[in-house]
């Protein structure tokens, strides 16, 4: 069964959505970037996104 447009852009907001949440405790994008897991992550969630 095919997808609705709805579901796909809901999908990107909760991205969006665990995005914010994942960075807001980083002070900076270097901080981010030594955290392996909140780097996978963010990393995931632009790869839904796109």
């Amino acid at each position: 069964m095919p997808r609705v447009r709805e579901i796909f852009l809901f999908d990107m907001l909760v991205a969006i959505a665990k995005i914010e949440e994942t960075c807001k405790s980083f002070n900076d994008g270097d901080a981010l970037k030594h955290n392996y897991m909140a780097w996978d992550s963010v990393i995931r969630e632009f790869e839904i996104i796109g």
